[in-house]
């Protein structure tokens, strides 16, 4: 087991997505340059898998049979086509850490044990060991990343330069020409003309 400052959800998908998690950390996944890997499922949840068949990894399948919050349990086939292997991690919480315990119950073919010697339980024992101190590594990266961007203000875009308030010119009243007044026209009245004198 190994303590790593980073939350369990941070962890828990670099255990449980095989090609973009697990690969990420896991020492096996880069030890032989000739091996295969392929994914099959969903990544995250029972049924996703993964093969690798490779001159120095051997060849095996990892499936996935459980996966809650602070638990992963898997299935093993490794150098079998029957299951022959049980791995569990659990993730326990302790103030901001997160302890991974790594159980792994199986038995090797009798073909993989007889090459080792006796030695094959203290060679896993130590590349389970490196393979927790590279989830270390990368879990609390990824959770420094997190943080980053949870820090961030909310709308960090570049702001918007005000648009400064266009002036409307005052508004002139309708000027109304002046009315001229006509004086009304006044007629005098005709006189008669005078009497004419005999």
């Amino acid at each position: 087991s190994l303590a790593m400052k980073a939350k369990p959800e941070t962890v828990l998908p670099l255990l449980t997505d095989f090609e973009k998690g697990w690969t990420q950390w896991s020492i096996w996944s880069s030890m032989d340059k000739q091996a295969k890997w392929t994914f099959a499922g969903t990544p995250g949840g029972a049924g996703h898998s993964m093969t690798w068949c490779g001159p120095d990894v051997g060849s095996g399948t990892l499936t996935i049979v459980s996966v809650e919050p602070t638990r992963v349990v898997l299935d093993g086939k490794i150098e079998s086509k029957d299951k022959n292997d049980t791995t569990t991690f659990t993730l326990s919480v302790e103030g901001e850490n997160t302890t991974v315990t790594w159980l792994d119950e199986g038995k090797a073919p009798p073909a993989v044990a007889g090459l080792f010697k006796g030695k094959l339980e203290q060679m896993l024992g130590e590349q389970f060991q490196k393979n927790l101190e590279q989830l270390k590594v990368v879990a609390e990266k990824k959770q420094l990343e997190i943080d980053a961007a949870a820090a961030k203000p909310v709308g960090d875009a570049p702001p918007v330069p005000e648009t400064p308030p266009t002036e409307t010119p005052p508004t002139t009243p309708p000027t109304t020409p002046p009315t001229t007044t006509t004086p009304p026209t006044t007629t005098e009245p005709k006189l008669p003309p005078p009497p004419t004198l005999g």
